[in-house]
């Protein structure tokens, strides 16, 4: 079976790793994206998937594109090629119907039970919204974002203690089984496709900086669910009673002493920190204040002067 991979970031790469030791298929070609200036020299840095085929299967035929639209060189080496099907992974753009004519079965994966959590952050979202399962869809693409019929779905739990890190570590992992699956019934010829019912899509989109703000009226639930989807990348952001920005990393929800308005301290000690939320309250048990590293809350606190009643802010309020 010859297969044409498409995949930029490194949620690509269990599945790409399947592929390649698959002995009945035949990787004939690697598409990814162009290299980007990353950071502070601005130096061009190929995407995971580029270093990762060049430093460990380099004989692979990789394609690193700029653009699809109109790369009608790009077009005639995968006619060329003449793959079974293609398998894309976390490319990043959505892919000419003249590409995906081009073989039988484009198929592509995405870490969320579709059509719920089409777009680019499923797996933040996911957190984000509380859900405690989610898992990965192989489906066929069409010119709509995450539109097409699904020919599989496994699931996953969404564990208490996951962040977005540790989930799309394991959402990656298991996108590499759906592709096992999905590269054996594409060989038994036991294939088929359910569509997906429209009026049940739900969107996610980018999330920019101010996304990552605090909100302490939300519930102990719903704070312990955002600083969760915002670990370990982004961190979620607010304001100290001194006004120095942090990055909440861990909280937890946690019993309250007494009452308080939202963001005010209401337990204190040299290892606790505890935080009024809009219903219950969180205990902050990692955190990074600006220009510093994370660090645990028995750290950061003994460097601070805070007393119970005062108040922690969101960052929009700066």
């Amino acid at each position: 079976m010859r297969i044409v991979f498409w995949g930029s970031s490194e949620f690509a790469l269990p599945a790409l790793e399947y592929l390649l030791r698959d002995r009945t298929v035949e990787v004939a070609l690697i598409i990814t994206r162009a290299p980007s200036p990353a950071g502070r020299g601005r130096k061009l840095q190929p995407t995971d998937v580029g270093g990762f085929v060049r430093e460990r299967c380099p004989e692979i035929p990789l394609v690193e594109a700029r653009k699809l639209k109109g790369n009608e060189e790009l077009l005639e080496r995968i006619r060329t090629a003449a793959p079974d099907a293609y398998f894309l992974a976390a490319y990043g753009k959505l892919i000419p119907q003249e590409f995906l004519d081009a073989t039988p079965y484009p198929l592509a994966l995405h870490p969320s039970p579709l059509p719920l959590l089409r777009g680019p952050s499923p797996v933040r979202t996911a957190i984000m919204q509380g859900m405690t399962e989610t898992g990965v869809s192989l489906f066929r693409m069409v010119q709509e974002m995450d539109a097409g019929d699904v020919m599989l779905y496994m699931r996953l739990p969404i564990l208490p203690q996951d962040d977005y890190g540790t989930l799309h570590e394991r959402l990656a992992l298991l996108a590499a089984e759906v592709v096992k699956e999905g590269v054996n019934r594409l060989r038994d010829g036991h294939v088929s496709f359910l569509p997906q019912d429209p009026s049940l899509a739900t969107f996610t989109r980018f999330f920019n900086y101010e996304d990552t703000f605090l909100d302490f009226t939300r519930s102990a639930r719903e704070l312990h669910d955002f600083v969760r989807a915002m670990s370990p990348d982004l961190g979620a952001v607010c304001l100290s009673p001194s006004g120095q920005k942090l990055k909440f990393f861990q909280v937890q929800p946690a019993e309250c002493p007494r009452e308080g308005t939202a963001g005010e301290i209401v337990a204190l000690g040299k290892n606790q920190l505890v935080l009024a939320a809009g219903d219950g309250c969180i205990a902050v048990e990692r955190l990074q204040p600006e220009n510093r590293r994370v660090m645990s809350i028995q750290e950061w606190l003994a460097g601070q002067q805070l007393a119970p009643g005062m108040r922690f802010r969101s960052a929009s309020a700066s």
